[in-house]
């Protein structure tokens, strides 16, 4: 595949290789969640919406400086919006 150009999938334009080292995904545009992504048994694992909101089955990981982070402990989503 060449750079620096857009590549056809189902007569759309849907992958970019930069000859910088950046690439491209295009997602198609008939549904309000063009992007998907699935595990090996095709559950939906993550989605991006048109509008660029992530949706994540599962939880979300954040690996921050240890050193600098103490006492950190995860709550329930209720008992954070309480106040």
């Amino acid at each position: 595949m060449s750079g620096n150009r857009w590549h056809q999938v189902a007569g759309r334009e849907a992958f970019y290789f930069g000859t910088d080292g950046r690439n491209y995904y295009r997602g198609g545009t008939a549904t309000t969640i063009p992007h998907t992504w699935r595990r090996g048994d095709d559950t939906n694992i993550l989605s991006v919406t048109n509008e660029g909101n992530v949706r994540a089955n599962g939880s979300f990981t954040n690996i921050g400086d240890t050193r600098i982070k103490k006492d950190i402990l995860d709550i329930d989503d209720t008992i954070g919006w309480e106040k």
